[in-house]
């Protein structure tokens, strides 16, 4: 069950990875687009990213995301659409920016999944049962009284940080040990804040 929950953490992790390199190449990639498509869509990128950090993060610590996102989304990929390539370069690089939007999508849906990635509930009864049944193998066991402390100490603590860590990396979106949006914010501050107050 470590092994999964940490799986499950480490997934989730990727997706944001992804997502906010998927949509820094966006940003990067729109540059050549002319006026005013340009200046429109990294306006909604960075929109985008202000919302993602500011208004879903804080969602998804509670168990939950809005709409806010997806309508951006969905708002990005109708500007997209509208758009109509004059040359076979901005065709190039318009094809470009589709298949990076495709891969932006796919990693963005990936991240929500982890709001409600968890593991099933059947394994954690089979856990606990397993906990109380070594405690009580240990209760069996004829030996010393201060004997038998310690090693019921030391199997307690054992077992004790074991759910401890399960229980953190269950919930990869949830709650105060969440994953941070430290992809974003990086993207934000290396490549978007500078065009704030330009458009």
């Amino acid at each position: 069950m470590t092994v999964s929950a940490y799986q499950n953490s480490e997934r989730v992790r990727h997706a944001i990875q992804a997502e906010a390199l998927a949509v820094g190449s966006l940003y990067s990639q729109v540059d050549s687009y002319p006026e005013p498509t340009r200046s429109d869509f990294q306006e909604m990128l960075r929109d985008y990213v202000a919302y993602t950090i500011y208004r879903d993060w804080p969602e998804h610590r509670k168990g939950d995301f809005l709409d806010g996102g997806t309508n951006r989304a969905d708002a990005m990929s109708r500007r997209l659409a509208a758009f109509e390539p004059k040359t076979e370069g901005q065709a190039i690089v318009h094809q470009g920016v589709i298949n990076g939007f495709r891969e932006f999508t796919q990693a963005r849906q990936q991240r929500l999944a982890g709001v409600i990635t968890r593991i099933p509930a059947v394994l954690w009864y089979a856990v606990l049962v397993g906990a109380i049944v070594n405690v009580l193998l240990l209760c069996l066991l004829k030996m010393r009284p201060h004997t038998q402390f310690l090693v019921g100490t030391i199997t307690s603590f054992f077992l004790g940080v074991i759910l401890f860590v399960i229980v953190t990396l269950d919930n990869p979106l949830r709650g105060s040990a969440a994953l941070p949006p430290e992809p974003f914010e990086v993207l934000w501050d290396r490549q978007m804040k500078w065009d704030e107050g330009q458009t």
